[in-house]
């Protein structure tokens, strides 16, 4: 308790003997290290939020490849339809063509593309690739070719400034 005392006493010595701007320093110094543990703190929570919020993402993350493989599961179920009821016998025919649509994925999509393009093109790619033959009537125009004038920009900006001088 004597120690705690000396140092109390020291300290205010110390700044009484302060004059008004040693007083204001003080005060901006300690303001700043008051901020400065501010800063500390903010850090050290936000690191751990970020923690915590990747982890509770990995919890997510394994959650829905859980639901992902028992929906895989369940989707191998065959499903048997009893053909001689009146009220499901069109039934089997919608259930393949849901099948057929869901699982026949292994078309690729540019193909499909193509194939639709083909479909709906003016001209057709054969009939693109026989127009670049060399027997065939179309012509390609040739490409012109533009000439630039040779004159220096510096030139005409620097005789354009010789007349305005000339003109004060």
């Amino acid at each position: 308790m004597n120690i705690l005392n000396i140092y109390i006493l020291n300290f205010s010595s110390f700044y009484d003997r302060l004059n008004e701007v040693g007083k204001l320093v003080f005060y901006v110094v300690l303001l700043l290290f008051l901020i400065l543990i501010v800063l500390i703190v903010m850090a050290v929570l936000q690191n751990n939020t970020k923690q915590i919020i990747e982890n509770k993402q990995l919890k997510l993350i394994k959650e829905d490849e859980k639901k992902l493989e028992e929906i895989k599961k369940s989707t191998n179920v065959d499903i048997s339809i009893d053909e001689s009821n009146e009220k499901t016998k069109d039934l089997k025919k919608i259930v393949d063509e849901i099948k057929k649509v869901t699982y026949d994925v292994n078309e690729d999509v540019t193909d499909i593309y193509e194939d639709e393009q083909e479909k709906t093109a003016v001209i057709s790619y054969e009939e693109l690739l026989k127009g670049t033959t060399p027997n065939s009537n179309v012509t390609i125009p040739k490409e012109e070719s533009y000439k630039v004038p040779d004159y220096d920009i510096n030139e005409t900006f620097l005789k354009s400034l010789k007349e305005f001088r000339k003109n004060l």
